[in-house]
């Protein structure tokens, strides 16, 4: 049997890309393609840091360089730098000598506000009020030693170091 049909003969169809295409210059991809980068070494696990006795692991040189660099800071070797004061002709603290509250105050105080709240002739008001007498009449309360600091801040100032003036 023979068909009046032409014979054709197929081929696979054929992969195309730009980049295949001979001769034409490639164009940039739009999309930032990233870079290639070395592989990772793999990270050591943390360990939690546990007390030994009488054994210590050797520390890595990085901590090492870390500690000499705090040894010879002055706050690790003792050596501190001297306290520098303001340029002051005395040194003062401010009222050191604060006058002692009266203690009949704070009754007077409590008279008052039963007063207020109960009315002038308030029989509940009596023991407050003896008790505000015994303090005005009693004896006045011995005077608070004085302070001395202003006194001993004169005395020492000689001692202190003065601040040096920026060259």
């Amino acid at each position: 049997m023979s068909s009046n049909l032409p014979n054709f003969h197929i081929e696979p169809p054929i992969a195309i890309s730009r980049s295949s295409s001979a001769g034409a210059k490639s164009r940039p991809s739009r999309h930032r393609q990233p870079s290639p980068r070395p592989p990772r070494a793999p990270r050591r696990p943390v360990r939690a840091r546990q007390p030994q006795l009488g054994f210590e692991e050797p520390e890595p040189a990085s901590h090492a360089l870390a500690l000499a660099h705090l040894a010879s800071s002055p706050s690790m070797t003792g050596r501190h730098k001297a306290i520098r004061l303001p340029p002051l002709k005395g040194l003062r603290v401010h009222n050191p000598k604060r006058a002692t509250e009266n203690p009949c105050i704070a009754i007077m105080s409590s008279v008052l506000a039963c007063w207020a709240s109960a009315g002038f002739n308030a029989t509940g008001c009596a023991a407050i009020e003896n008790q505000l007498r015994r303090c005005m009449d009693g004896p006045a309360a011995a005077p608070a030693p004085a302070n001395t600091i202003n006194y001993h801040l004169a005395r020492m100032q000689k001692y202190m170091t003065s601040p040096r003036k920026q060259k």
